[in-house]
């Protein structure tokens, strides 16, 4: 989601970025369902944190290294362009 760009073609922040506000990628959407997506993916892990709190946990570790994972392939996609140069 991170990865659109805005009105005036500037790029958004990269996706792990922690600054980056996936909702201005669709600033302009009438029915704000990216909004409500985001509000239910916090409520779910409100719920899950208080109610289950070793499979929050565990999802959090994952969510850190798919993050790690992704953030390893964009630098080494970065290196390889900037070599190329």
């Amino acid at each position: 989601m991170w990865n659109f760009f805005g009105e005036e073609d500037e790029g958004l922040d990269h996706l792990i970025d922690p600054l980056a506000d996936p909702e201005q990628c669709y600033k302009y959407e009438e029915e704000n369902r990216i909004t409500k997506l985001l509000q239910a993916s916090i409520d779910l892990g409100i719920n899950l944190k208080t109610h289950d709190g070793d499979r929050w946990k565990q999802l959090v570790e994952y969510t850190i290294e798919i993050f790690k994972d992704e953030q390893e392939r964009y630098m080494n996609e970065t290196a390889i362009w900037n070599n190329a140069e």
